[in-house]
């Protein structure tokens, strides 16, 4: 395979640079354990702290509603109201479909 020039690939690199910012995001994001344990469980439907607590794990409560915040403040989840139960609901974008991607390329080699 014949390299490219070294100022094409630079020139590359500088028209990419925000997309890299936003892809080191979204894998810092998803490369904390209890992060993505929620998101998947969110996968799954909408839930309050206390299921995710219960059904992810991630210590107490407040170590969940931390890690829901970053989620949140990252546009990764958003939360409704429902009495006194606040319920996080995953939004659609780059981060689920990075975790679809991931469990299926994973049970694709655990399975083969």
């Amino acid at each position: 395979m014949k390299s490219r020039p070294p100022d094409e690939v630079r020139q590359m690199f500088q028209a990419n640079e925000a997309m890299c910012r936003e892809v080191v995001a979204m894998l810092e994001l998803v490369s904390n354990k209890a992060r993505l344990r929620i998101v998947c469980m969110l996968m799954e439907g909408d839930y309050c702290v206390q299921d995710i607590v219960d059904v992810a794990g991630g210590g107490k409560a407040t170590n969940v509603s931390q890690q829901l915040r970053m989620l949140r403040l990252a546009g990764v989840v958003e939360a409704r109201r429902s009495g006194k139960q606040i319920y996080y609901r995953l939004n659609e974008g780059a981060v689920p479909d990075l975790v679809r991607f991931l469990r299926k390329q994973y049970l694709n080699k655990a399975c083969s």
